[in-house]
Protein backbone atom coordinates (compact mmCIF):
# COMPACT_ATOMS: atom_id res chain seq x y z
CA UNK A 1 0.00 0.00 0.00
CA UNK A 2 2.88 2.05 0.96
CA UNK A 3 4.96 1.79 -2.24
CA UNK A 4 1.61 2.15 -4.77
CA UNK A 5 0.38 5.29 -2.96
CA UNK A 6 3.85 6.48 -3.86
CA UNK A 7 4.25 5.34 -6.96
CA UNK A 8 1.29 7.10 -7.95
CA UNK A 9 2.05 10.48 -6.17
CA UNK A 10 5.66 10.03 -7.83
CA UNK A 11 4.06 9.73 -10.96
CA UNK A 12 1.32 12.75 -10.68
CA UNK A 13 3.82 15.05 -9.65
CA UNK A 14 6.53 14.60 -12.49
CA UNK A 15 3.27 14.64 -14.95
CA UNK A 16 2.39 17.68 -13.44
CA UNK A 17 5.41 19.08 -13.67
CA UNK A 18 5.93 18.26 -17.45
CA UNK A 19 2.26 19.75 -18.47
CA UNK A 20 3.38 22.55 -16.63
CA UNK A 21 7.00 23.18 -18.53
CA UNK A 22 5.20 22.71 -21.69
CA UNK A 23 2.14 24.69 -21.04
CA UNK A 24 4.29 27.64 -19.38
CA UNK A 25 6.35 27.67 -23.03
CA UNK A 26 3.62 27.36 -25.07
CA UNK A 27 1.91 30.61 -23.14
CA UNK A 28 5.15 32.76 -23.50
CA UNK A 29 5.02 31.90 -27.59
CA UNK A 30 1.07 32.84 -27.33
CA UNK A 31 1.85 35.77 -25.16
CA UNK A 32 4.39 37.30 -28.15
CA UNK A 33 1.59 36.17 -30.88
CA UNK A 34 -1.74 36.11 -29.91
CA UNK A 35 -2.63 37.41 -26.71
CA UNK A 36 -6.79 36.57 -25.99
CA UNK A 37 -5.21 33.00 -26.94
CA UNK A 38 -2.71 33.12 -24.40
CA UNK A 39 -5.67 34.27 -21.64
CA UNK A 40 -7.61 31.43 -22.33
CA UNK A 41 -4.57 29.36 -21.79
CA UNK A 42 -4.08 30.39 -18.41
CA UNK A 43 -6.91 28.30 -17.23
CA UNK A 44 -5.35 24.58 -17.80
CA UNK A 45 -2.67 25.97 -15.05
CA UNK A 46 -4.48 25.58 -12.09
CA UNK A 47 -5.62 22.30 -13.23
CA UNK A 48 -1.87 21.43 -13.32
CA UNK A 49 -0.79 22.71 -10.36
CA UNK A 50 -3.59 20.51 -8.27
CA UNK A 51 -2.28 17.49 -10.10
CA UNK A 52 1.22 18.63 -8.68
CA UNK A 53 -0.62 19.31 -5.25
CA UNK A 54 -2.17 16.21 -4.76
CA UNK A 55 1.11 14.29 -5.63
CA UNK A 56 2.98 15.94 -2.89
CA UNK A 57 0.05 15.11 -0.28
CA UNK A 58 0.32 11.24 -1.87
CA UNK A 59 4.27 11.62 -1.61
CA UNK A 60 3.88 12.63 2.28
CA UNK A 61 1.06 10.36 3.25
CA UNK A 62 3.43 7.48 1.71
CA UNK A 63 6.47 8.70 3.65
CA UNK A 64 4.57 9.09 6.93
CA UNK A 65 3.27 5.56 6.74
CA UNK A 66 7.03 4.73 6.27
CA UNK A 67 7.77 6.05 9.44
CA UNK A 68 4.76 5.00 11.46
CA UNK A 69 5.74 0.69 10.61
CA UNK A 70 9.53 1.88 11.22
CA UNK A 71 8.10 2.83 14.68
CA UNK A 72 5.95 -0.25 15.11
CA UNK A 73 8.74 -2.55 14.17
CA UNK A 74 11.21 -1.03 16.60
CA UNK A 75 8.58 -1.59 19.78
CA UNK A 76 7.15 -5.01 19.05
CA UNK A 77 6.58 -5.61 22.71
CA UNK A 78 2.97 -3.59 23.29
CA UNK A 79 0.60 -6.03 23.36
CA UNK A 80 -2.55 -5.06 21.20
CA UNK A 81 -5.95 -3.41 22.54
CA UNK A 82 -9.18 -5.42 22.16
CA UNK A 83 -11.60 -4.28 19.97
CA UNK A 84 -14.29 -2.11 20.65
CA UNK A 85 -16.53 -4.40 20.46
CA UNK A 86 -15.60 -6.84 22.81
CA UNK A 87 -14.24 -9.17 20.55
CA UNK A 88 -10.90 -11.31 21.93
CA UNK A 89 -7.44 -10.74 20.26
CA UNK A 90 -6.22 -13.66 19.35
CA UNK A 91 -2.50 -14.11 20.89
CA UNK A 92 0.54 -14.78 18.80
CA UNK A 93 4.10 -15.57 20.62
CA UNK A 94 6.56 -12.83 19.87
CA UNK A 95 9.59 -14.14 18.44
CA UNK A 96 11.49 -11.54 16.78
CA UNK A 97 15.00 -12.77 16.89
CA UNK A 98 14.11 -16.40 17.10
CA UNK A 99 16.80 -19.13 17.58
CA UNK A 100 14.39 -21.52 16.18
CA UNK A 101 10.58 -22.49 17.12
CA UNK A 102 8.69 -25.85 18.32
CA UNK A 103 5.45 -25.60 16.39
CA UNK A 104 2.42 -26.85 15.85
CA UNK A 105 1.13 -26.27 12.30
CA UNK A 106 0.95 -30.11 11.47
CA UNK A 107 -2.21 -30.61 13.78
CA UNK A 108 -4.38 -32.43 13.78
CA UNK A 109 -1.95 -34.88 13.32
CA UNK A 110 -0.74 -36.20 16.65
CA UNK A 111 2.48 -34.47 18.17
CA UNK A 112 3.77 -38.08 19.13
CA UNK A 113 4.35 -38.62 15.52
CA UNK A 114 6.32 -35.07 14.98
CA UNK A 115 8.65 -34.91 17.05
CA UNK A 116 7.12 -35.33 20.67
CA UNK A 117 8.17 -38.09 23.10
CA UNK A 118 5.91 -39.39 25.97
CA UNK A 119 8.12 -38.72 29.15
CA UNK A 120 6.59 -41.58 31.50
CA UNK A 121 3.51 -43.36 32.65
CA UNK A 122 3.21 -45.46 29.19
CA UNK A 123 -1.05 -45.93 29.80
CA UNK A 124 -1.36 -42.66 30.07
CA UNK A 125 -3.29 -40.76 27.02
CA UNK A 126 -3.89 -36.97 25.36
CA UNK A 127 -5.83 -36.02 22.71
CA UNK A 128 -4.65 -32.94 20.74
CA UNK A 129 -6.60 -29.84 18.97
CA UNK A 130 -5.87 -26.17 18.99
CA UNK A 131 -7.13 -23.38 21.50
CA UNK A 132 -8.63 -20.99 19.01
CA UNK A 133 -7.72 -17.83 21.49
CA UNK A 134 -3.93 -18.74 20.88
CA UNK A 135 -2.05 -18.65 17.55
CA UNK A 136 -1.32 -21.86 15.29
CA UNK A 137 -1.42 -23.46 19.32
CA UNK A 138 -1.65 -26.90 20.93
CA UNK A 139 -4.36 -27.88 23.33
CA UNK A 140 -3.97 -30.85 25.28
CA UNK A 141 -6.58 -33.06 27.76
CA UNK A 142 -4.71 -35.46 29.24
CA UNK A 143 -5.29 -38.29 31.33
CA UNK A 144 -3.18 -40.81 34.03
CA UNK A 145 -0.33 -38.37 34.17
CA UNK A 146 0.76 -37.85 30.70
CA UNK A 147 3.58 -35.63 29.85
CA UNK A 148 5.59 -35.45 26.95
CA UNK A 149 9.22 -34.08 25.82
CA UNK A 150 10.60 -32.60 22.83
CA UNK A 151 14.39 -31.75 22.46
CA UNK A 152 15.76 -28.29 21.39
CA UNK A 153 16.22 -28.10 17.87
CA UNK A 154 20.35 -28.03 17.70
CA UNK A 155 20.64 -24.38 16.28
CA UNK A 156 18.72 -23.06 19.51
CA UNK A 157 20.52 -25.06 22.28
CA UNK A 158 22.50 -21.70 23.26
CA UNK A 159 19.77 -19.63 23.27
CA UNK A 160 19.10 -18.22 26.66
CA UNK A 161 15.16 -16.58 26.42
CA UNK A 162 12.29 -18.68 26.57
CA UNK A 163 9.06 -17.30 24.83
CA UNK A 164 5.27 -18.60 24.77
CA UNK A 165 1.82 -18.09 25.49
CA UNK A 166 0.11 -20.78 27.65
CA UNK A 167 -3.49 -21.21 29.70
CA UNK A 168 -2.61 -23.10 32.44
CA UNK A 169 -4.95 -25.20 34.41
CA UNK A 170 -4.69 -26.87 38.18
CA UNK A 171 -2.77 -29.71 36.23
CA UNK A 172 -0.99 -28.00 33.90
CA UNK A 173 3.33 -28.52 34.06
CA UNK A 174 5.57 -26.68 31.58
CA UNK A 175 9.32 -27.62 31.81
CA UNK A 176 12.29 -26.57 30.67
CA UNK A 177 15.45 -29.42 30.59
CA UNK A 178 18.68 -26.62 31.43
CA UNK A 179 22.29 -27.09 31.19
CA UNK A 180 24.71 -25.60 34.02
CA UNK A 181 27.86 -25.65 35.21
CA UNK A 182 30.18 -24.57 38.19
CA UNK A 183 31.42 -20.62 37.36
CA UNK A 184 34.89 -22.33 37.23
CA UNK A 185 33.96 -24.70 34.72
CA UNK A 186 34.84 -28.04 36.48
CA UNK A 187 31.35 -29.69 36.72
CA UNK A 188 28.38 -29.53 34.33
CA UNK A 189 24.89 -31.18 35.65
CA UNK A 190 21.60 -31.02 34.17
CA UNK A 191 18.41 -29.42 35.87
CA UNK A 192 14.61 -29.30 34.98
CA UNK A 193 13.32 -26.40 35.77
CA UNK A 194 8.87 -26.42 36.25
CA UNK A 195 7.59 -23.23 35.39
CA UNK A 196 4.61 -21.65 37.02
CA UNK A 197 2.99 -18.15 36.86
CA UNK A 198 3.40 -15.64 40.09
CA UNK A 199 5.40 -13.33 42.08
CA UNK A 200 9.09 -14.10 40.49
CA UNK A 201 10.75 -16.62 42.68
CA UNK A 202 11.94 -20.12 42.87
CA UNK A 203 12.54 -23.26 45.39
CA UNK A 204 13.52 -26.56 45.45
CA UNK A 205 10.88 -28.67 43.93
CA UNK A 206 9.63 -31.51 46.87
CA UNK A 207 10.46 -34.94 46.22
CA UNK A 208 14.50 -36.72 45.63
CA UNK A 209 13.84 -38.66 42.07
CA UNK A 210 16.27 -36.86 40.40
CA UNK A 211 20.09 -38.82 39.70
CA UNK A 212 22.61 -36.89 41.33
CA UNK A 213 25.12 -38.34 39.19
CA UNK A 214 23.75 -36.51 36.50
CA UNK A 215 21.02 -34.02 37.47
CA UNK A 216 20.57 -31.51 40.33
CA UNK A 217 17.23 -31.40 42.16
CA UNK A 218 14.38 -30.39 40.13
CA UNK A 219 13.70 -26.41 40.84
CA UNK A 220 9.96 -24.93 40.73
CA UNK A 221 10.16 -21.17 39.12
CA UNK A 222 7.22 -18.26 39.64
CA UNK A 223 7.58 -16.29 36.72
CA UNK A 224 5.21 -13.16 36.23
CA UNK A 225 4.15 -13.68 32.97
CA UNK A 226 2.17 -11.01 31.05
CA UNK A 227 -1.69 -11.81 31.83
CA UNK A 228 -3.67 -11.17 28.52
CA UNK A 229 -7.40 -11.73 28.02
CA UNK A 230 -9.16 -15.26 27.53
CA UNK A 231 -7.11 -16.54 30.71
CA UNK A 232 -3.81 -16.12 28.21
CA UNK A 233 -0.10 -16.07 30.16
CA UNK A 234 2.65 -14.23 27.33
CA UNK A 235 5.97 -15.87 29.19
CA UNK A 236 9.39 -14.22 27.99
CA UNK A 237 12.04 -15.88 30.18
CA UNK A 238 15.62 -14.78 30.84
CA UNK A 239 17.31 -18.55 31.49
CA UNK A 240 20.23 -17.21 32.87
CA UNK A 241 18.21 -15.07 35.16
CA UNK A 242 16.37 -18.22 36.29
CA UNK A 243 19.25 -20.35 36.78
CA UNK A 244 20.70 -17.27 38.77
CA UNK A 245 17.86 -17.11 41.16
CA UNK A 246 17.19 -20.90 42.04
CA UNK A 247 20.79 -22.24 41.96
CA UNK A 248 22.73 -19.53 41.57
CA UNK A 249 23.61 -19.16 45.16
CA UNK A 250 25.09 -22.72 45.04
CA UNK A 251 27.59 -21.79 42.14
CA UNK A 252 25.89 -23.11 38.71
CA UNK A 253 25.47 -21.06 36.24
CA UNK A 254 23.36 -20.89 32.55
CA UNK A 255 24.81 -23.08 29.77
CA UNK A 256 22.72 -24.07 27.65
CA UNK A 257 18.62 -25.19 27.18
CA UNK A 258 17.99 -29.18 25.98
CA UNK A 259 14.14 -30.40 26.19
CA UNK A 260 11.56 -28.97 26.64
CA UNK A 261 8.02 -31.17 28.65
CA UNK A 262 4.72 -30.62 28.56
CA UNK A 263 2.22 -32.30 31.38
CA UNK A 264 -1.05 -32.34 32.37
CA UNK A 265 -4.31 -30.17 30.81
CA UNK A 266 -2.86 -27.12 28.67
CA UNK A 267 -2.37 -24.49 25.57
CA UNK A 268 0.19 -23.41 24.55
CA UNK A 269 1.64 -21.42 21.69
CA UNK A 270 4.63 -22.68 19.28
CA UNK A 271 7.73 -22.16 21.78
CA UNK A 272 10.10 -19.77 20.83
CA UNK A 273 14.10 -19.66 21.81
CA UNK A 274 15.97 -16.57 21.25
Amino acid sequence: MRISTAIVGVSLFVIASVLAVLEAVHLIELVETHLPESMRRLINLPVIFIMMFVGILMIGAALLEYRAEKKRAENPESEPEPPSNGTPQVASQKVEGSMGTIGFEYLPASPLQKGWKKAYTPEAQATFTTDHDITDSLRMETQGGFAMDHAVPPHAVLASRLRFTAKYTETTMIFAYVDVSTKNGEQRKMVWMKIYYGEARAIRTPGDWHNPQANLPEQTIYFPAQTLSQGRLMFDIDLREIVRQSIGDHGWVYKGIQKIRLRGNLSISPIAFA
